[in-house]
């Protein structure tokens, strides 16, 4: 069973006090309010604008803070252990994934910019010199669903991007998709794997998946994929067991457990941690937070290892399965400067 929270005050102090990674500010600044902030170069300063990315050896987001009459949005990097440190200031605010794993596009008063890791290093490389451009996030997947369709794939719920393979000149291959394909069966499901130009390769499997909020995430530790089902009590009322969840190989190999439905489940996004999984929760209403967090599989089920009052969607993981982030919420008796969402960054080998 879940283990019970703490009250809600002492829960964010101690998130403020022991998650930020020495990321604190002082009584005066505390004091202040955000009308009267200037533009600061101290990442505790500014607030969470939407979710953390990992790149390389760091995670990265972008931050905003009222100073100076206006909104100043930055891109703020933080190595696990390490204090936070305020990188570039960003223009209009857009930042999202390349589509593939580690790796983030954003738009800087320069232009387009693409941060990622190369072999330790963190790259800034400069891609667009047009900051107005307004086409940053159409990432590869949707341009890749749009010519499936126009290729006659019907019915195809989601897809995702995964890592390309190497070859054996140390070049990178076609980008891989995962394609979820919805069957006039509701309670079977087509998957199918795209790679380059080569005819996709096919599986059909007794997994209502399709036709119930189907969601893929990437495992960056196999190269693969993790998928699974959403409306967990819609499968439970048609006799399945709890949420399907399915682990698919670069090779197209299916490993599928079906996870029994417990009260504290709600908004599920799972993510790998080695052999077994991990997975975030969180309410639709903030008036019932004590089972939100992160829960790890164990050997008898599932624990509750931090708890938090996460923002849906904004985890993100180091491909060793070791550091996980993502955007927290803060009391506002506790939130200082105006900011109201931090990072919470955690070592799972240390908890």
């Amino acid at each position: 069973m879940p283990k019970p929270l703490l009250p809600a005050p002492m829960m964010n102090r101690r998130v403020l006090l022991g998650s930020l990674g020495g990321m604190m500010v002082g009584g005066a600044a505390m004091a202040r309010r955000p009308s009267d902030v200037v533009c600061s170069a101290n990442a505790a300063d500014y607030s969470v604008r939407d979710k953390l990315y990992w790149v390389g050896e760091s995670f990265v987001w972008a931050g905003e803070m009222p100073c100076e009459g206006s909104v100043r949005t930055a891109l703020i990097r933080q190595r696990p252990g390490q204090d936070a440190e305020v990188i570039r200031t960003l223009a209009h605010y857009q930042m999202c994934s390349t589509g593939l794993a580690l790796g983030v596009r954003m738009i800087t008063p320069e232009g387009i910019v693409h941060v990622y890791d190369a072999g330790g290093e963190f790259v800034q490389r400069l891609i667009n010199p047009d900051s107005s451009a307004t086409n940053l996030c159409l990432v590869s997947a949707g341009r890749f669903e749009t010519e499936l369709t126009n290729r006659g794939y019907t019915d195809i719920k989601t897809l995702a991007a995964g890592i390309p393979r190497m070859t054996d000149q140390g070049a990178a291959g076609p980008v891989p998709f995962l394609v979820i394909r919805r069957l006039p069966d509701i309670l079977t499901t087509e998957l199918l794997l795209f790679s380059g130009d080569a005819e996709p390769r096919r599986m059909t499997v007794d997994w209502p998946l399709a036709s119930f909020s189907p969601s893929i995430f990437p495992d960056y530790q196999s190269g693969g994929w993790i998928a699974w089902s959403g409306n967990r009590h819609d499968l439970v009322d048609l006799g399945y067991p709890g949420v399907a969840v399915g682990r698919i190989s670069p090779d197209f190999e299916l490993d599928l457990k079906w996870i029994p439905v417990e009260d504290w489940m709600n908004n599920l996004i799972f993510f790998p941690v080695g052999a077994r999984l991990g997975v975030t929760s969180s309410r639709a209403s903030r008036n019932d937070w004590r089972y939100d967090g992160i829960y790890l599989e164990t050997n008898s089920g599932w624990e509750r290892r931090f708890a938090s009052d996460l923002a849906p969607g904004t985890l993100s993981y180091s491909p060793d399965g070791r550091f996980i982030g993502w955007r927290e919420t803060v009391s506002w008796d506790l939130s200082f400067q105006g900011v109201r969402r931090i990072p919470r960054i955690e070592d799972l080998a240390g908890s």
